[in-house]
């Protein structure tokens, strides 16, 4: 029928994303049997999978310690002024205190007293 393809032949509609590999076919055939009471034979690409391991490797194990230096300064950064910010939280908190000991204060001293009785 129209617009029908080979079951090998790729998929180059204009919907597909640009790649910068060239187009191969795609085995669906399933590289390891399914296992017993599985619905699908769906399977990783492990030739992929692989691949990508690879490439994570070589990327970034040997950033490693550079990474770790990076984590822990990181770290330490966060921790100082997160310690910072409560020490003028506390120092916020004190001046805070003082403000509503002279509120109270100045309302105890401007409010009128009834006349003593004699």
């Amino acid at each position: 029928p129209a617009g029908a393809r080979d079951p090998g032949e790729s998929d180059t509609s204009s919907t597909s994303a640009p790649t910068t590999e060239p187009t191969k076919t795609i085995n669906t055939t399933p590289t390891t049997a399914p296992s017993a009471g599985v619905l699908s034979d769906v399977v990783a690409d492990e030739p992929m999978i692989a691949r990508l391991r690879q490439r994570w490797n070589r990327a970034v194990t040997p950033h490693g310690a550079a990474l770790r230096d990076a984590a822990q300064t990181h770290y330490d950064v966060i921790n100082q002024l997160r310690r910072e910010q409560l020490r003028i939280i506390n120092e916020a908190d004190k001046i805070q205190r003082l403000i509503d000991e002279l509120e109270k204060n100045y309302q105890d001293l401007t409010t009128p007293r009834p006349e003593p009785v004699e």
